[in-house]
């Protein structure tokens, strides 16, 4: 097992290796060697294509061009229609949510929605396992298995080798998204999204204004509030309702180091950039001693919660400029919650995949001038599209599932997360389908998820074979790859 080094050596190879990493991003501060602890190992790679997570120092900036200047005050709205809000905290789980009783306040201002009369739920499941198939069902209210938007099954001959390499299926042409109906209202919609991915695969359909940030964005900077005030300020009709989309990704890799400003109990001293990435390589590769996976943790954490808590921040400056400029005036219903979690090292897993309750238990919460609902749980996240669309719950309430089709060209290869998955909850039960077994978890009794039980003749055995059966019935689907959408996936991390 490898170990952390204390020499002054190693602290200098650490400090080499921080360089070498940033060289040609214009990203890199002074940090000094004696700022970090080190890890007793090989070089890692380079950053570009490595699969790991990048962390960026604290430092200086320099803002897009089109954000260098300050945009004119926005015009006071006068739409006579409620304003409508969709917006996603990308990579957020519930159990790291201050509104759900994290210790470290990490989402203060969705506390202070709560305290302003909004309703909300911390075992709210999204109905994907990452970006493109959740935010397909939250635009289409349409699930995973039958809207098609997620990754391509892996098809193979009869002699196991691989025919076909198609990174993911982009939204089914007829499946109508919020944005279109909205459109029909008369509403004027608004797209503007951290996630550069929303700007592909179908998921921008019915949007008259895309907003996806510049590759080249300095991701110490937040994006999303200022181009969004300069879009009010140059692009949206005052006088017409408004349908708007925002996407927050501060808390997806690549990270910012963590503000020591915040008064959190932070890992002191902080790792550099480059043995933080050696250290999670080394874990993954289960090489790092018990005590050294600890500390490594305890960083992965720090970025993380400093992650959500910037997105929080973004949300609050958002919401805050509409306000401002007077789009909640005339009424408003606004969903808040996330596309997935993050699997932090547990499971040994890192970065979002799979069903487990990491990575799909988000916070939700909604807040509406008119009448709150009463959210059930566990609650269906997918359920966001009628309260937005219609500001009530749909009837029937849909089954609270997630699916993960894996990754056919990158991600792990072996254990759960390299097959198919599914999941239902009923309560504190939880029904499982992994690459064509069929089992059940008590998570009262089992909250880790560490020893699932065969279904055997269970009473809702149907009702997960229908969706193992809607899942199958996708792995035909022929559609051609889109090189856009490869290029998003590639600058998000999900292939080399």
């Amino acid at each position: 097992m490898e170990s952390f080094g204390l020499h002054r050596s190693l602290r200098l190879s650490a400090v080499l290796l921080c360089v070498a990493a940033c060289q040609g991003t214009g990203t890199c501060n002074g940090d000094e060697p004696e700022q970090a602890s080190t890890i007793d190992a090989p070089r890692p790679r380079r950053d570009v294509g490595d699969g790991i997570y990048e962390v960026i120092p604290r430092g200086p900036f320099v803002l897009d061009e089109a954000l260098g200047s300050k945009a004119s005050e926005p015009p006071k709205a006068r739409a006579s229609a409620p304003t409508v809000i969709l917006a996603v905290l990308d990579t957020v789980r519930a159990d790291h949510a201050s509104l759900c009783g994290y210790a470290r306040k990490t989402t203060p201002y969705l506390e202070s929605l709560e305290a302003r009369g909004a309703v909300h739920s911390c075992r709210a499941y999204t109905p994907g396992d990452w970006s493109l198939p959740t935010h397909a069902s939250y635009f289409t209210g349409v699930s995973v298995a039958r809207h098609g938007a997620h990754y391509a099954h892996d098809a193979k001959d009869e002699k196991g080798k691989r025919v076909r390499s198609l990174y993911v299926y982009p939204l089914r042409e007829d499946v109508r998204t919020l944005a279109e109906e909205m459109q029909e209202r008369g509403y004027q919609t608004v797209l503007v999204s951290d996630n550069g991915l929303l700007g592909e695969a179908g998921l921008e359909r019915g949007f008259s204004v895309v907003a996806t940030r510049p590759r080249k964005h300095d991701p110490r900077a937040d994006w999303v509030p200022p181009t969004l005030e300069r879009l009010l300020a140059e692009r949206v009709d005052p006088t017409k309702p408004l349908f708007l989309v925002l996407n927050f990704i501060q808390a997806h890799d690549p990270w910012i180091a963590p503000d020591p400003d915040l008064g959190w109990d932070l890992l002191e001293p902080q790792m550099l950039p480059a043995e933080f990435k050696t250290g999670l390589t080394l874990f993954l590769k289960n090489r790092l001693r018990p005590q050294d996976e600890d500390v490594v943790h305890r960083q992965l954490t720090d970025l993380y919660d400093y992650g959500v808590h910037r997105e929080d921040r973004a949300l609050r400056h958002s919401l805050e400029t509409l306000e401002r400029a007077g789009w909640l005036q005339s009424g408003y219903r606004i969903g808040i919650t996330a596309d997935h979690g993050e699997m932090l090292m547990e499971h040994r897993m890192w970065r979002h995949l799979f069903v487990y309750e990491e990575n799909t238990r988000v916070p939700f919460l909604y807040w509406s001038d008119g009448a709150q609902p009463e959210l059930p749980e566990p609650f269906p996240a997918i359920a966001i599209h009628s309260l937005l669309r219609d500001g009530r719950l749909p009837e029937p309430m849909p089954t609270v599932e997630s699916v993960a089709i894996p990754n056919p060209d990158g991600g792990p290869r072996k254990g759960p997360a390299s097959k198919p998955a599914a999941a239902m909850w009923f309560g504190n039960e939880k029904l499982l389908w992994i690459g064509g077994e069929l089992m059940h978890i008590d998570l009262v009794e089992d909250p880790d998820e560490l020893a699932p039980k065969p279904l055997g003749d269970h009473p809702r055995r149907a009702e997960m074979e229908a969706l193992v059966a809607a899942i199958e019935s996708g792995k035909n689907r022929q559609e051609d790859v889109d090189p856009a959408v490869v290029e998003q996936l590639r600058a998000l991390g999900y292939v080399e």
